[in-house]
């Protein structure tokens, strides 16, 4: 590889935290924590795969700028119990959102090969994390996760004041660690988010697509797996 990279820079949620992992085994919990077997005609199977429809969609809506994160919190839980035709009063349903949100950061799960990659990477580039994730949350999820040590400075859209795609965050990243663009690599799941971002501001970037969901966009490289970064760098 003939790219001088130094600085490399990962998205947390989908690419090394194991977002759906994790939030699977506190919905798991949820669902008999507040009796749905008894109460309710849909599975937790169903609530997992129903949330995870749902809070795609809002993210995605969020990335392109049409609502922001209070919106979330606020309608992910009304939205997933309509869809699943169970009625839920105000209160019970932001008691869920609440016990949800306060659990899901506590859960360790990282993506396959993401501590050994890590420890590959750490060795030879300096490390950084750029997320658009909930500030109170990110934190946490790396120290669960067991992987902070390996990152010299995290970057978070409420902190910096814009979001992936947006230019700002990925200049601020720059300014904030004397990177130049072309020393910089940016590791991520979300072609708008990550990758869109990343070309906009003239960085490299890998599109992690272990789904291998078919796509039109120009990437730089595509990963399946973590540890094919280890092939060309």
């Amino acid at each position: 590889m003939s790219k001088n990279y130094r600085h490399i820079f990962f998205d947390l949620d989908h690419t090394l935290w194991d977002y759906e992992k994790n939030a699977g085994e506190v919905l798991y919990d949820l669902y008999d924590e507040f009796s749905f077997a008894t109460n309710a005609d849909f599975t937790a199977k169903h609530l997992v795969e129903t949330f995870h429809e749902v809070n795609d969609y809002l993210w995605d809506q969020h990335d392109k700028g049409l609502i922001n994160k209070y919106h979330i919190r606020t309608h992910r839980f009304p939205n997933v119990f309509d869809r699943l035709g169970h009625s839920i009063n105000e209160a019970e349903a932001k008691d869920f959102g609440t016990k949800y949100i306060t659990r899901c950061p506590s859960k360790p799960h990282t993506m396959p090969f993401a501590h050994e990659v890590l420890d590959y990477l750490k060795s030879k580039y300096i490390l950084h994390i750029i997320t658009n994730g909930f500030q109170n949350m990110q934190q946490m999820k790396m120290d669960s996760a067991g992987i902070s040590h390996y990152f010299d400075q995290l970057f978070i859209s409420e902190e910096v004041g814009a979001k992936k795609p947006d230019l700002r965050i990925f200049d601020h990243a720059l300014a904030s660690t004397g990177a130049s663009s072309d020393e910089a690599l940016m590791i991520g799941d979300n072609l708008i988010a990550d990758i869109g971002g990343a070309r906009n501001a003239r960085w490299d970037q890998v599109y992690f697509n272990p789904k291998q969901i078919p796509h039109q966009q120009e990437v730089t490289y595509e990963i399946q797996t973590l540890n094919q970064l280890q092939e060309f760098l």
